[in-house]
C-alpha cells in the first residue's frame, strides 16, 4: 500500500450513495459555488496538465471551466466555474490516472465522483459520520426544548427552520409588534430581522413597509456598532445573495475591507478591537467565508483559524475573557464549518477532546445548553449550540453555509 499513490475527496462527509434519475450520487450540495478538495497521500506533480487530468463535466459531458489550486503539497482545491453550478444539475468529477505524484507515480486507478447541486434541500442527511446519531438526537432534543418553552428569538427560529420545524404564524406577529413599537432601529436589528424573514420566505424588500435589505447596504450607522454590525451586514446580504444597487453607501467589497481593517493586532476580531475573542473571530470568518477568492481575505481567514486553534483550551473548550463557555465554542464551530474545516480535526482536538465533544458537555438535563458548565439552560447558549451542531451536520453533508436559506 505504501507504494500506491492514492487520492480521496474531502467532502466534509463520508461518501454516501443514493439514487436520482438512475445516477449514483456520491454527494449533494446546496451551494452553487461549492469548492471541492482532493487530498492525496503523496505530494502532487502540479503542472499545466493538471486541468486536463482533473475535470468536472455536466450531465451531457460538457467540460466546465474550473480552476484548480494547489493548497498544500498533497492537496488540491477545485474552484467552481465563474458562473457557478446550475441548480438541479448533476456533475461528474473525474481524476485521471495520469495525475502523478512528485515521484512520478500514477494514482491507483481513475476516480469518478458524482455530485448534485440542489439549493432547495435543507436536510439531505444520508451521510455517515462519527457523531451523526448523537448530533441528530441532540438537535431533536434542543428543538423540542425550544418549542416546549416557547419561541422567543429570531435565532431560535433560524435553528428550527434548519431542522425543518414548522414555525407558527404567530411569530410574524411578534416581528410586526417589534416594528410597531420601534424596537427595530439599530443596524443589527435590520440585519437579524432580514435573516429571519428570509428564513421564513417573507418579502424582505417590503415587510410592514420596510425594505430591510436597503436598510443594510444604505445604513451609515453600521460602523458605529463595530465589527458585529459589519459581520452581520455581510452575513444577512449573503443569506439569499441579495443584490446591491450601484451608488449604495456600502458594497460587499467595502464591507469586507472594513471588516479586515477591524482586525486585532493578533489577527482576530473583538468588539473592542484589542485582543482576539473566539466569538467575534468565529463570526467574522463566517461572514468572510464567501470571499476567499480574494487573497487578502483567504490569508486573514487562514491566520484566524490558526489563532483559534491556539486559543483552544487543553480540555477542548474555548474561553472568552478567561471564562469557558458554550457560546465561544459554538461560534468557533460555525466559523470553521463555513470555511470547510472539520471541528473534530486534529487541529481542534486538545487533550483528546474536540470542539464537538466540548460543546456537548454544556448540554443540560432540560435538553438545552448552558452558558457555563453546570449552569441552567438559556436561550442564547441553546440557539447558538443548535446552529453550531447544524453547521457541523451540514458540513458533513457537503454544505458549508448555515445562514443560507
Amino acid at each position: 500500500m505504501k507504494n500506491k499513490f492514492l487520492s480521496a475527496l474531502i467532502l466534509s462527509t463520508v461518501i454516501f450513495t443514493s439514487k436520482a434519475s438512475a445516477v449514483n450520487i456520491d454527494a449533494q450540495t446546496n451551494d452553487l459555488n461549492k469548492i471541492w478538495t482532493i487530498k492525496f497521500n503523496q505530494e502532487i506533480k502540479y503542472d499545466d496538465l493538471i486541468n486536463d487530468n482533473i475535470v468536472i463535466a455536466d450531465n451531457d459531458g460538457n467540460k466546465l471551466s474550473t480552476k484548480i489550486v494547489l493548497k498544500e503539497g498533497d492537496t488540491l482545491t477545485l474552484l467552481p466555474p465563474e458562473e457557478g453550478y446550475k441548480d438541479g444539475q448533476v456533475y461528474k468529477l473525474n481524476i485521471s490516472e495520469n495525475v502523478k505524484s512528485k515521484k512520478l507515480k500514477g494514482i491507483k486507478s481513475p476516480k469518478d465522483f458524482t455530485f448534485k447541486v440542489d439549493t432547495k434541500t435543507k436536510a439531505f442527511n444520508n451521510g455517515s459520520y462519527k457523531y451523526k446519531d448523537l448530533v441528530e438526537k441532540t438537535l431533536e432534543d434542543g428543538c423540542n426544548y425550544i418549542s416546549n418553552k416557547g419561541i422567543n428569538t429570531d435565532w431560535e427560529v433560524m435553528a428550527l427552520v434548519k431542522n425543518d420545524k414548522a414555525i407558527s404564524q404567530d411569530y410574524l406577529k411578534n416581528i410586526k409588534s417589534r416594528i410597531d413599537n420601534n424596537q427595530v432601529t439599530q443596524p443589527t436589528d435590520y440585519q437579524r430581522t432580514a435573516m429571519v424573514l428570509g428564513a421564513l420566505n417573507e418579502n424582505v424588500f417590503d415587510f410592514e413597509g420596510i425594505n430591510f435589505i436597503e436598510n443594510i447596504y444604505n445604513n451609515e450607522g453600521i460602523i458605529d456598532q463595530g465589527p458585529n454590525a459589519v459581520i452581520f451586514a455581510l452575513t444577512a446580504l449573503d443569506t439569499k445573495n441579495y443584490s446591491i444597487p450601484e451608488n449604495s453607501h456600502f458594497t460587499r467589497e467595502s464591507l469586507v475591507d472594513t471588516l479586515l481593517e477591524m482586525k486585532t493586532d493578533d489577527g482576530g476580531w473583538d468588539f473592542a478591537a484589542v485582543k482576539a475573542d473566539p466569538d467575534m473571530t468565529g463570526m467574522a470568518i463566517t461572514a468572510l467565508s464567501n470571499y476567499k477568492d480574494d487573497a487578502k481575505v483567504k490569508n486573514s481567514i487562514d491566520n484566524a483559524i490558526k489563532l483559534l486553534s491556539n486559543m483552544q483550551n487543553e480540555n477542548g473548550t474555548m474561553s472568552s475573557y478567561k471564562i469557558e463557555n458554550s457560546e465561544s465554542i459554538s461560534q468557533t464551530i460555525i466559523g470553521l464549518c463555513a470555511n470547510g474545516i472539520d471541528p473534530t480535526s486534529k487541529e481542534f482536538t486538545k487533550g483528546g477532546k474536540n470542539l464537538i465533544d466540548a460543546l456537548l458537555t454544556f448540554k443540560t438535563s432540560e435538553n438545552g445548553f448552558s452558558h457555563i458548565h453546570n449552569g441552567r439552560a438559556n436561550e442564547k447558549a441553546t440557539e447558538q449550540a443548535l446552529l453550531a451542531l447544524e453547521s457541523y451536520r451540514e458540513l458533513k453533508n457537503g454544505r458549508n453555509h448555515i445562514y443560507k436559506f
